[in-house]
C-alpha cells in the first residue's frame, strides 16, 4: 500500500509540475524568443539578396 501511494503521489507531482511549466513558463520563454528574434531581424543593416546564374546545358 505504501508503494502504491508513493507512486501515485510521485505521478501526481510530476504531472502537476509538467502542467504548470507548460502553462506558465513555456509562454514566457516563447514570448522572449519571439521578441529577440524580431529585434534581431529589424537590426539587420542590409536586406538579403539572392542571385542566380543561368544554367549552361
Amino acid at each position: 500500500m505504501r508503494k502504491f501511494l508513493g507512486i501515485v503521489v510521485l505521478a501526481a507531482g510530476v504531472g502537476g509540475l509538467g502542467y504548470w511549466g507548460a502553462k506558465d513558463h513555456a509562454l514566457d520563454m516563447q514570448n522572449a524568443i519571439s521578441e529577440r528574434a524580431t529585434a534581431a531581424m529589424t537590426a539587420r543593416q542590409s536586406p538579403t539578396r539572392s542571385t542566380t546564374t543561368p544554367l549552361k546545358v
